[in-house]
């Protein structure tokens, strides 16, 4: 039985359904249900970036689908307790706001647009700011406008490399600070040593799940107050 401080929505659809042996890891980072070519597909975050809001309001959300008929999703999610608003009247004050420690500035380096967006989406998602940038010149334009606090640089750019582009925010004394994460679908060893040559303080490998970006986003913020 539903309890009364929580609140559940429900989203039900007439589609292919999900076969029952992609429906546990449905909510698994870039997780696909149809492995055949679909033009239609996404990039297989948007029921992952579901949960991760869900669950950072307390929430839980579930699925049950058969193939040929159809999905329906629960979310159910606690509610809010009604705020004690002031008396403005007798000149009471607002209680400020809670600070949760500030927010980073993120810059998210990639040429596939999709994936930027979407990462730059997850890191809104935990509270910091994020940038995008899609090639070497314009994230090394946007980093000298604006320092960020961290930089989630792909290695394979067009054009400068990501390697080029590390050493490049390393030579601005006004980066100095600045924590440069590479983010890359090479992995290997010898690119994990190239990219330590680079000046880079982290080699993460593609694709990065959602606890390791949180891991990363607070050594940062652990680093910014030192």
């Amino acid at each position: 039985m539903l309890s009364t401080d929580t609140s559940r929505v429900e989203v039900s659809d007439e589609g292919r359904g999900i076969p029952p042996a992609r429906l546990a890891r449905i909510f698994d980072m870039f997780a696909q249900a149809d492995e055949e070519g679909d033009s239609h597909r996404g990039l297989g975050v948007g029921l992952a970036l579901t949960r991760a809001i869900v669950e950072l309001h307390r929430g839980d959300i579930e699925v049950t689908s058969r193939v040929g008929v159809g999905s329906r999703f629960v979310v159910r999610l606690p509610r809010a307790p009604a705020p004690d608003h002031p008396d403005l009247s007798r000149g009471e004050r607002a209680a400020p706001v809670a600070d949760f420690g500030g927010r980073l500035r993120v810059l998210v380096v990639d040429d596939n647009r999709d994936a930027a967006e979407s990462l730059a989406l997850w890191i809104e998602t935990f509270g910091h700011e994020a940038r995008v940038a899609h090639d070497g010149s314009e994230a090394l334009d946007v980093a000298l406008r604006a320092p960020p606090d961290l930089v989630l640089l792909d290695i394979g750019l067009p054009g400068m490399s990501g390697n080029d582009v590390a050493r490049a925010l390393r030579a601005s004394p006004q980066l100095r600070d600045t924590r440069v994460v590479a983010l890359s679908g090479w992995a290997s060893a010898e690119d994990r040593a190239r990219s330590i040559q680079a000046a880079f303080d982290q080699h993460l490998a593609k694709p990065i799940e959602p606890a390791t970006l949180q891991e990363v986003l607070a050594a940062t913020m652990a680093r910014r107050k030192v």
